[in-house]
């Protein structure tokens, strides 16, 4: 949750997504978008499953590599 933190704070990571259930899904389809343009390391990954698995939605996470 701390490196979600720093990523709002630096700007990385639109706040307006992590308040809401609607902002959930926005926030699901970035990262779905960020894995397919960017290399994402398998920690990261990992990472970024934790983070969507606590967003307040009940659809799926995206898929990672």
């Amino acid at each position: 949750m701390r490196r979600l933190q720093a990523l709002l704070d630096r700007g990385i990571v639109r706040e307006e997504l992590a308040n809401t259930n609607s902002a959930a899904k926005d926030f699901r389809a970035e990262v779905s978008e960020y894995r397919s343009v960017q290399h994402v390391s398998v920690h990261d990954n990992k990472l970024l499953r934790a983070v969507l698995a606590r967003l307040p939605i009940g659809s799926p996470c995206p898929a990672g590599p």
